[in-house]
């Protein structure tokens, strides 16, 4: 079950909060699985496969934005665990902070930062979260066209990374 929720209190966003333009959460619960789940791991996850109508919409995203020149990357593009545990993330992947009980990766361009957190809450409850902050009228303007679509993109992410992993673990009983 995933779920709109708040920033947790203690991310390492919490000190970038009051300077931000946009901030929302999806807090979710995953099977239980030996070894226990890792924030990495789960950001992998997330963003191993997204939706189909995820990779269609940003696929019209970047065909719209890469002339006002805002960064694009190639969809289908994914991270893997080693990569992430190795530093080698890139795009909106690049690690900024990784501890034991999460992950923050951030990306920054002319027109705003983006930075992406998976913190563990509990053994098997994570969270979600997204904080942008906009350098520009233009990046401002952007954020606010897309935070409905942001907000669905999120929680469809979510919701099939879960089943995904709740299917993932049934076989292997």
């Amino acid at each position: 079950m995933a779920r709109f929720d708040t920033l947790p209190e203690h991310s390492a966003l919490i000190t970038r909060r009051a300077q931000c333009d946009f901030c929302d959460a999806v807090s979710f619960v995953l099977p239980d699985a030996e070894p226990a789940w890792q924030p990495d791991q789960v950001y992998a996850e997330v963003f191993a496969r997204l939706p189909g109508f995820v990779e269609r919409m940003m696929l019209l995203r970047n065909a719209l934005v890469k002339p006002l020149g805002f960064r694009v990357q190639p969809v289908g593009l994914t991270v893997s665990l080693a990569e992430l545990r190795a530093g080698q993330g890139s795009g909106l992947h690049q690690i900024d902070i990784l501890t034991e009980n999460e992950i923050v990766c951030t990306s920054e361009e002319r027109h705003m930062q983006v930075s992406l957190s998976v913190y563990r809450r509990m053994p098997r409850e994570f969270t979600l979260s997204t904080m942008v902050t906009t350098h520009s009228r233009l990046g401002y303007w952007y954020l606010q066209a897309i935070i409905p679509w942001h907000k669905v993109i999120a929680m469809a992410s979510v919701r099939q990374m879960v089943r995904r992993m709740e299917m993932e673990v049934a076989t292997q009983r």
